[in-house]
Parts: structure tokens; sequence; C-alpha cells
């Protein structure tokens, strides 16, 4: 099975996606603009960049989809005004600026592919001064949140006693399978889940500018309302343009992306007043890494070991 290609199916169905991206460059680009699409898939933002006017599309991807973006792009008319290099960007050179950078290398919690140095490496060697990106800004949050259907989707393995299996004590084993199982989060629909706390910005990039997604950082989540912790949500924000935007928070036009959620393992019940103190971090290879440092309430410290957990990635 081609997993890219499952990966294509999603991005057509997400229609939220495609418009968002849709309004911002017929925002950005211009009749006549040349334009750089970097990790172009299929080609669905070529498409766009050329129906918009550009008159020139190069299509970066490396792979063997180019052919099949070939294709797609002659069935709609639009072969002629896009150029498919099969590459990584990184190792391309191309024979002219663009006036338009644009690209949608957006992981489950934006940082997985890469987008930061990615966009850094375009802006420096392929667009023009004065040119433009598309997206301009991106965002990193983290709330703590109670999710019923998260704690019953892990119960079966968090829920149960390991003190004593066949006379032995396996918690330590439990222990690894949660890791393994949580490692580094949980993709979820998180619209039902309940916000314990407010939504704490910690990281922000302006693409093009910013040369590296990597970081190490320690985030204080209040918590302002009683309940059960079970996790740290992530969501992340994009400015794509001037007038538009792409978010991944609950509250917004639900995407592909969905949520992520750090899970809170056991789950624990906390009060307003609390605060948890996370430390997370984005890693070179795409590594995740994510612990609760300390839970505070009402004057005390209960520490908590954290999960720490990776996710490699590639590009």
């Amino acid at each position: 099975m081609d997993v890219m290609l499952r990966e294509f199916g999603r991005y057509v169905a997400d229609l939220e996606r495609t418009d968002a991206y849709g309004r911002a460059i017929r925002e950005q680009v211009r009749k006549g603009d040349v334009v750089v699409d970097v990790g172009a898939g299929f080609g669905l933002l070529s498409l766009l960049c050329a129906r918009a006017g550009a008159r020139r599309v190069y299509a970066i991807e490396q792979g063997t989809y180019c052919e099949l973006g070939r294709a797609i792009a002659q069935d709609n008319q639009l072969a002629d005004r896009i150029v498919w290099v099969s590459a990584n960007s990184l190792a391309v050179d191309l024979p002219e600026r663009a006036d338009v950078v644009v690209s949608e290398l957006f992981g489950q919690f934006a940082l997985e592919e890469f987008v930061v140095e990615y966009l850094h490496d375009a802006r420096r060697r392929f667009l023009k001064p004065g040119g433009r990106m598309i997206p301009q800004e991106l965002a990193l949050a983290l709330t703590p949140i109670e999710h019923e259907g998260l704690r019953h989707r892990l119960l079966p393995t968090h829920g149960q006693c390991w003190t004593n299996v066949a006379g032995f004590d396996l918690r330590r084993l439990q222990q690894a399978v949660l890791v393994n199982e949580a490692s580094p989060y949980v993709v979820e629909a998180c619209r039902q889940a309940r916000a314990l706390g407010p939504t704490v910005p910690f990281m922000h990039f302006e693409l093009g500018e910013s040369t590296s997604g990597r970081f190490l950082r320690r985030v204080v989540c209040p918590i302002d309302r009683p309940g059960v912790l079970d996790g740290i949500m992530g969501t992340f924000w994009a400015r794509l343009s001037p007038s538009v935007e792409l978010s991944t928070a609950p509250n917004a036009p639900p995407t592909h992306w969905s949520q992520v959620v750090f899970p809170k393992l056991p789950r624990t019940v906390v009060d307003p007043g609390d605060v948890a103190e996370v430390e997370i971090g984005f890693h070179p290879g795409g590594r995740w890494s994510f612990g609760l440092v300390e839970l505070r309430g009402h004057g005390d410290v209960r520490r908590q070991p954290g999960l720490r957990s990776a996710l490699c990635s590639h590009r």
C-alpha cells in the first residue's frame, strides 16, 4: 500500500484546507507571476496557482508522483504552465526567481514535515526580494483537557492492575506499553473535549524567516476548572496570507489534522488553581519529546514522571 496516496486522498477530502489555500492563492498570486510549490504532492496547490494566473509554476516533489501530477495537470488543461521537478527542494536549483513560494508541509502538530526549515531555504534561494510567502506565520499552543472518549479508548490498557500477573509484578511493563501506545501523542477529534484551562501559545515562527523548528521548552498550563486531566491538547494556527488563517483548534472548522493529545496516564483529578508544568520539544529527525514535570495544587507540588516519547518523521 502506498501511504502517500492515502494521504493525498485525505487532502482532497479536507475541503477546509483546500478552500483556505485557494483563498490565500487568489489573494497573493497575480497574473504573470512565477510560483514555486515546495512539496507539491500531486499538484493541487500548483493547479490553484496556475488557475489564479501564474505564468509558470515549479512544482517540486520528490519521489514517483511527478508523473501523476503531470497527467492531472494535462487533464485540467494546465500542463503548459506547470514544470515538475522530481527532487527534494533542498537539492534543487531553478532557472529563475519566484514571485510567490507556496507550500503545505504541515504535519499533525505542524512541524513533523520540517515546514520551518524548508520554507527558510525556499525563501533564501527561490524567492525574489519582496516576494510573497504562503503560509506566512505559524504558532503552536497547548490546552489542558478532560476527554472521556480518549480515556475510554485507553482504559483497557492503563486501567488494568499489573501488580500481580501470574504472581509477578509487571508494572514496569505496563508503563512501557503505555509509553509505546501514547507515543508521543495520539491524534484525536477533540470537539467534545472539555478545556480545563486556557489555551497557552508557546511557539511562534515567521515562515521563511525562522531558520529552525527545533526547540525544548517548559510551558505552564494553568487549571481553572475542576475535572479529570486526561491530557494536554496540542493545536496549531497558521496565517496563509494577510486575510486567510487556518486553525486546528476544536472550535475552528474541522480539518484532516484534527488535534493531538499528549495523554496524562494515569489520569488525575485537578481543581481550579492547579498548574501543570510540561516540557515539550521538537528534535532533529522529527522527534517529539513530552513530559509532565510538575502538577502543583493548593500550594503543594505533586511530582509526576513524564511519559517521554519519540516520533520519527521523514521527508
